[in-house]
């Protein structure tokens, strides 16, 4: 859909998706979301749900990087996390 010009479709697609936890997709769902997120022009949502999804895969530092995260979102007025911790 993003592809088409139509990153919001795409959105509206994939966000039922987000919540669909272990069924080998969750990455995936996240990576095309932020793509879709940044085609929209929202950059601190789209980077902080690639942080929190890349976060999980850390060996060191995660609660570090979801609090970063979170800090973007913060700072972007979004707040909190976009459930993905």
């Amino acid at each position: 859909m993003r592809n088409l010009g139509r990153p919001q479709d795409s959105l509206a697609l994939l966000d039922p998706e987000s919540t669909t936890v272990g069924d080998g997709l969750d990455d995936a769902v996240v990576v095309f979301r932020a793509l879709a997120l940044a085609d929209l022009g929202r950059h601190p949502e789209a980077t902080a749900s690639l942080v929190h999804a890349l976060a999980d895969h850390l060996p060191r530092y995660t609660a570090s990087a979801h609090r970063y995260a979170d800090a973007l979102l913060a700072a972007d007025g979004r707040g909190g996390s976009p459930g993905t911790h």
